[in-house]
């Protein structure tokens, strides 16, 4: 009995010397294979995100801004508001046939593509806009 003892004891004090030891070593492929899974998660993806972002503007040496920000999503909504005006445009310049909608209606739905600067969009895009109504404004004034 003692001897059973004895032998079991040794066998888990080898066990846990084992785990004990390897615990806080881990192999290159294990470390790369645990970094890739954390680069998966959300918070990997977040960091990963940011680490990049940070890279970029080191790169160009800009600094964020919160007005360039802004500018951004302004241009965003006014190319998505033009390109829906445009659409409009073209369908009605072809269903009437009436060339200056059709050619206003490509002009806005094209402009955004070649103009990025918020106050230049938006005035090209009034212009625009409003371009086919020239002669009406004009014969009622």
């Amino acid at each position: 009995m003692n001897t059973r003892f004895f032998f079991i004891s040794c066998l888990c004090v080898l066990f846990v010397f084992s785990v004990y030891t390897s615990y806080g070593q881990q192999s290159k492929k294990e470390k790369d294979m645990l970094d890739k899974a954390h680069e998966m998660t959300y918070e990997g993806q977040i960091e990963h995100a940011q680490k990049l972002l940070s890279e970029g503007e080191k790169d160009s040496g800009k600094t964020g801004s919160k007005k360039a920000d802004a500018d951004d999503g302004s241009s965003l909504f006014l190319s998505m508001l033009w390109g829906a005006f445009g659409t409009g445009y073209f369908l009605y310049g072809k269903r009437v046939p009436d060339a200056i909608f059709l050619l206003c209606g490509i002009g806005l739905m094209v402009m955004p593509l070649f103009v990025g600067d918020f106050m230049t969009s938006l005035i090209a895009g009034l212009i625009m806009l409003l371009l086919p109504f020239k002669d009406r404004f004009l014969q009622s004034a």
